[in-house]
């Protein structure tokens, strides 16, 4: 949440469970998905597609920080927050344009909270003012429209869009947005398996962990703070899908009542790893995978088995805990600085150890072309099928 829009403090936000023991049956309807034993260790081995991005640095191109991505047939869309900046790609790396309209006047915005592709146009949802602003895939301005409050991040749904918050003063709140009408309707607010109190003064913000709690690749997913149940929208309302026992990693009731600084709250969960949020949820028909504080976690939607996996690997040496839901997708994606793919590439590279494939030619020649000061390389994964076995490379 910005800042310099609400001059908020962080506080520590207590919680308070809404049903009695992790592992019984919800009320909501929602399934719940126990967390099996075993572990599962993520390689290239489980994705269908991995393809590698080096992005084109130009004088009008210079990335600081990739925030949103988004996708739309060849075309990449990376929302750099810090430059107020959308830099549109093709997806081999190749610059487009870049969208930075900094003003208070029509066509201009002084903040933006996230992007998505909606029918034909990328949709820039701006915080300061609101309102959301439509562009060409080249980057040209179409229209724009007002919105009547701040929102975290949004997502396309048919002509509407789903507008989603967390934390100010507790409150929860999803909204739809009639493109052609103009119109905003209240969503009813979900019970969760945990329900947020009353902040204990006004100025107060809820925030833990991080990534988004809204997402759209094959669904829109969302989800609260502290919540272990995964909601989409279905007949226009929130609906609960799935609800996550999550077993030993549960927070306990104590924890969630106990008078604790945030600090200290923190630190019991990273001890006990204790799981807090579930965040970029990216999903196809048979798999959803999504992230908590401690771990990664897949879970197979139609066999309703769920696991927990530690870093993102893939065969050419590359590793990290950190990606980003590919809006418009069924991909997700890493983001990897110079110095950062150079160093964990290195020791492969002469151990000769880099996979002969075309991928692996591919790593070897970004590896031998990039510099130091010039944009990241990103890593895109597609989650597989039923009865896929094989990686396809793209590049």
């Amino acid at each position: 949440m910005k800042r310099n829009l609400f001059d908020l403090i962080l506080i520590i936000c207590l919680f308070i469970t809404s049903c009695s023991g992790g592992n019984e049956q919800s009320t909501q309807g929602e399934e719940v998905i126990s967390l099996a034993k075993e572990s599962f260790n993520l390689t290239e081995d489980f994705f269908s597609q991995i393809s590698l991005v080096p992005l084109q640095t130009t004088e009008q191109a210079l990335i600081r920080d990739i925030d949103a991505v988004s996708m739309a047939g060849d075309t990449l869309f990376l929302l750099d927050r810090g430059q107020l900046k959308v830099f549109i790609y093709l997806v081999n790396g190749k610059f487009v344009n870049a969208i930075q309209d900094i003003g208070n006047g029509p066509k201009e915005y002084s903040s933006i909270s996230d992007i998505t592709v909606h029918n034909g146009s990328l949709a820039v949802l701006c915080d300061v003012p609101y309102k959301i602003m439509y562009y060409t895939y080249d980057g040209k301005f179409v229209k724009e429209q007002s919105l009547t409050d701040y929102w975290e991040c949004f997502a396309s749904i048919g002509k509407r869009f789903c507008l989603y918050r967390s934390g100010r003063l507790g409150e929860r709140t999803i909204n739809i947005f009639d493109e052609l009408g103009g119109i905003e309707t209240i969503l009813p607010q979900p019970n969760g398996r945990f329900v947020a109190r009353e902040a204990k003064s006004v100025g107060t913000i809820i925030t833990y962990g991080s990534g988004k709690l809204l997402t759209h690749t094959h669904d829109v997913f969302f989800t609260w703070p502290f919540d272990y149940t995964i909601y989409t929208i279905k007949n226009g309302k929130p609906h609960p899908c799935y609800t996550i026992d999550f077993g030993a990693q549960t927070l306990p009731d104590e924890l969630l009542k106990e008078e604790i600084s945030n600090n200290e709250f923190l630190r019991i969960c990273d001890k006990k790893k204790y799981i807090y949020n579930i965040a970029d949820i990216v999903a196809n028909e048979d798999y959803l995978f999504f992230k908590t504080n401690p771990w990664l976690f897949i879970l197979d939607r139609k066999e309703r088995n769920l696991m927990s996996c530690g870093m993102l690997k893939n065969g050419l040496g590359l590793y990290n805990f950190r990606y980003l839901p590919v809006n418009g997708s069924e991909k997700l994606v890493q983001i990897y600085s110079v110095s950062l793919f150079k160093s964990q590439l290195e020791s492969v590279i002469q151990q000769d150890k880099l996979p002969k494939t075309q991928l692996g030619k591919a790593a070897a020649r970004i590896f031998n072309e990039i510099e130091d000061e010039d944009n990241p390389v990103l890593v895109f994964y597609q989650l597989p099928k039923k009865g896929e076995n094989e990686i396809v490379p793209l590049n």
